[in-house]
């Protein structure tokens, strides 16, 4: 079973008993609906992984492809063995010089990936890659925005075939991140500063965090899973 826009907003909805929605334009709530997917893929980035093939380029450094927020785990060449982790400290003090290639020759299978806290937009493979390898990775993308091909975002029928990138088990999240977005905009009324903090809370709680977290409204860092 896969989540639609349309059921999330559906359900949001009801809660919020507006259902012609006078005090929540739908495009409002579509707009916290793709907050909340972002807020996701940060948050907790296993919500949105998948396995996917990263075609490398020559060099030991690598860009993370479009679409990908993080790779959680490389698992193994493409019909070749598999990749482990290894400290770029480590690999610093047993081979200095491991970018040079007259030192560690390039070639099209990969035995370690590397990543880098402070240069968060590449990871590095060695031995350094000569273009023609292939890895598989379970990576976290970002999730598809729902902002296109709608025949009219004011309409509820539109959000009909727009399936989410998430798993089925985060669809309470995201209708209480909906939620929460919604009460926030109305926050000096009385009662909705605590709504909103109960359903961001239940989003939190929902996604496995057990920690109050503040939420960045289109955070879209990469980088690798630590």
């Amino acid at each position: 079973m896969a989540i639609t826009a349309r059921e999330v907003l559906e359900d949001a909805i009801t809660i919020l008993q507006d259902p012609s929605n006078v005090r929540w334009p739908l495009p409002e709530l579509r707009n916290a609906l793709n907050s909340g997917l972002r807020a996701m893929a940060t948050l907790q980035p296993r919500s949105t992984s998948k396995t996917q093939t990263l075609t490398l380029v020559q060099g030991t450094q690598q860009a993370l492809p479009a679409g990908v927020h993080l790779i959680l785990r490389a698992v193994r060449n493409v019909n070749g063995p598999e990749i482990t982790p290894i400290n770029r400290d480590t690999l610093d003090h047993l081979i200095p010089d491991w970018h040079d290639t007259t030192v560690m020759p390039y070639g099209k299978l990969v035995q370690h990936l590397i990543t880098d806290a402070s240069d968060p937009e590449v990871f590095w493979v060695f031995p350094g890659n000569d273009a023609t390898g292939q890895i598989i990775c379970q990576v976290s993308k970002m999730p598809t925005m729902v902002d296109t091909g709608l025949a009219s975002e004011t309409a509820i029928a539109s959000y009909e075939d727009i399936v989410l990138d998430v798993a089925d088990t985060y669809f309470n999240a995201l209708v209480s991140y909906v939620l929460y977005k919604a009460f926030s905009k109305d926050i000096q009324m009385a009662g909705n500063a605590n709504r909103a903090a109960a359903y961001l809370a239940q989003f939190n709680q929902d996604l496995g965090i057990t920690r109050a977290a503040n939420v960045a409204d289109g955070a879209n860092a990469k980088g690798v899973a630590s």
